[in-house]
Formats: C-alpha cells, sequence, structure tokens
C-alpha cells in the first residue's frame, strides 16, 4: 500500500510537471511566433524597413536583458512566498520587483528618447536605416514602459506555477495582435506593424494584471 502510495505520488506529480511545461511551450510558441511575424511583415514592405524592423529588434533585446533581471528576482522571491503559502511576502515581493522593473522602464525611455539616434547609429551606418528607424523612435521610447508589465507578470506566474494562466493570457494577446498586425500595417505601414506591437505588448501585461488577483486567492 506504501509502494502504490508512493507511485500514485510520483505519477500525480510528474502529470503536473509534464502539464506546467506543456502550458509554457504552448505559450512560448504564441510568442516566437508573434516576434517571427515583425520580420516577415516588414520584409513585406521592403528591404529598409525590414532592416529598421531588425535594429528595433535590438531595442527589444536590450529591454528584455534589463527588465528580465527584475522578472527572474520575481520568479525566486515570490516563487518562494507562494510555496510557504506566505500572502503577504508574496505581494511584497510583486509589489516591491515591480516597483524596481518601473524604475527600470523609465530609466530605458529616458536613455532611448535622449540617445536613441547614437544608439541606432551603433547598431548600423547605413543612412536610410537610420532614418527610418529614427522615424520609429517614439515607439522605441514606448516599448519598454509598456511591456515592464509583461515581463514582470512572466516571473509572477512562474514563480506561482501559473502556466496555463501565462498560456490563456498569452493566447488572448496573440489573437488581437493577429487581428491587428495586418489593417494597422496596410493603414500605417511600418508605424502601424510596431504599433501592433506595442498593442500586443500591452494586452499581455494587461491580461496578466487583470488575473492576478486570482493567484492571490490560491494562497492559502
Amino acid at each position: 500500500a506504501v509502494m502504490r502510495s508512493g507511485a500514485t505520488w510520483v505519477l500525480a506529480s510528474f502529470k503536473k510537471l509534464v502539464l506546467v511545461n506543456g502550458f509554457i511551450f504552448i505559450r512560448t510558441i504564441f510568442l516566437m511566433t508573434a516576434l517571427a511575424l515583425i520580420m516577415r511583415v516588414a520584409a513585406g514592405l521592403g528591404e529598409v524597413e525590414m532592416a529598421a524592423s531588425h535594429v528595433l529588434n535590438q531595442y527589444m533585446l536590450l529591454i528584455a536583458l534589463g527588465l528580465d533581471g527584475f522578472a527572474h528576482a520575481s520568479e525566486a522571491l515570490a516563487g518562494a512566498a507562494w510555496g510557504r503559502s506566505d500572502r503577504a511576502q508574496f505581494r511584497r515581493w510583486v509589489y516591491l520587483t515591480g516597483y524596481w522593473s518601473l524604475l527600470a522602464s523609465l530609466f530605458y525611455a529616458v536613455l532611448f528618447w535622449l540617445w536613441g539616434n547614437d544608439i541606432t547609429a551603433l547598431l548600423t551606418d547605413i543612412e536610410s536605416v537610420q532614418v527610418t528607424a529614427g522615424a520609429l523612435l517614439p515607439l522605441v521610447v514606448a516599448l519598454p514602459l509598456v511591456s515592464v508589465w509583461c515581463f514582470l507578470f512572466d516571473g509572477v506566474y512562474i514563480g506561482a506555477t501559473a502556466a496555463a494562466a501565462m498560456m490563456v493570457t498569452m493566447g488572448i494577446a496573440f489573437v488581437i495582435y493577429l487581428l491587428l498586425l495586418e489593417p494597422m500595417t496596410r493603414q500605417w505601414g511600418l508605424h502601424g506593424l510596431w504599433g501592433a506591437v506595442l498593442v500586443f505588448m500591452a494586452v499581455r501585461g494587461l491580461a496578466q494584471a487583470i488575473w492576478y488577483p486570482q493567484l492571490e486567492k490560491r494562497i492559502a
């Protein structure tokens, strides 16, 4: 009976592990497809537009390298509180990492606003690409301010092993992104494309923020 009980526990734990990884895998497919579509759609606009989008992708990478650090901190610290069923500490770490994430996003926004053209010049020496990317600078400045919340909540949700919620919220954002991508690009060109990317990031964070109270309720 003891062996049977132990085997049942192992199988139940393994099933949960597979489900969590499966949900994260599907969520990642949504994300990677959304990012791949940026270059696919930009290529249809022209070589310069595609090159400028590649430059903006480097800005996104730079943002991710910074904001993911706070997401990882939230994942570990809030996740530990979640494991202890300590709602107060869970909330404290979410708020604290959120505060520092917001400060980091403001730093990025100011950095890009003041020196965005200089950063672009480091990434490409092709004048037409510099001009095209420079025209998108307001969207680049807005990007960290809009995307900060989806980075933060990704860490929170992983720490709470809320993989199903991550998948659902990402799926909602992905569907809205798909619905907006073509008409916005047709109407406003490259600005429309990157505007759709901003909407995608915003909906990710908003959907996770709306779902967040359900996480706290799950803490005994």
